[in-house]
């Protein structure tokens, strides 16, 4: 009869061990699983977001651009045509800073997630910041600065190019150094 009691408790405590260790090995599958689908969601989200939140920039700053030289325009060839599209472009701009704040939240919430997901490097970490932290270009008034319409269209052209040049080293660049970083970890996903 004790060696029918004694069975049955090894093999009760055997189930048991059997049953807790089947459930710590799950537990422990899942967690690698989780850990996998929050980097490829931070990674994937930080890479999408690249080209949007560049593109909403521009198209804002480049609005502000035009409403400046047409309303400059405006005033050096006492054209009301040019004063109306300084307003349109000023409507414009206006109408895409909603998106532009858009998308520099969705950047807050990647780099939250990379920053959860992964090893992040302390370069990394003030490329992240950088770019979170970054200054919108400021474009100033030209009203009655320059005396030729030439000179106005020599302006907007340079500062076209300010443009091109500060969103590639403000943004552009250092994404791309930041996603290159984590593109191997990402890769073996």
């Amino acid at each position: 009869m004790s060696d029918a009691i004694a069975t049955t408790l090894i093999t009760g405590v055997f189930a048991l061990g059997g049953v807790y260790l089947g459930t710590l090995l799950n537990s422990l599958n899942e967690s690698k699983k989780s850990t996998r689908e929050i980097k490829i969601r931070a990674f994937t989200k930080l890479a999408s977001l690249k080209l949007p939140l560049i593109q909403s920039i521009q198209t804002t700053i480049e609005a502000k651009l035009l409403c400046e030289y047409y309303e400059a325009r405006a005033y050096m060839l006492n054209s009301s045509t040019d004063l109306e599209e300084a307003k349109a472009q000023n409507n414009r701009m206006l109408t895409l800073i909603p998106e532009v704040t858009k998308q520099r939240s969705e950047f807050a919430v990647a780099v939250a997630e990379i920053k959860i997901a992964f090893d992040v490097p302390k370069e990394i970490n003030k490329l992240l910041m950088d770019i979170y932290k970054a200054k919108s270009l400021e474009i100033n008034s030209v009203v009655n600065i320059f005396n030729t319409e030439d000179e106005l269209n020599q302006w907007k052209e340079h500062t076209f190019k300010q443009i091109v040049n500060h969103l590639k080293d403000e943004y552009s660049n250092k994404i791309e150094r930041i996603i290159e970083h984590f593109y191997p970890e990402f890769e073996i996903l």
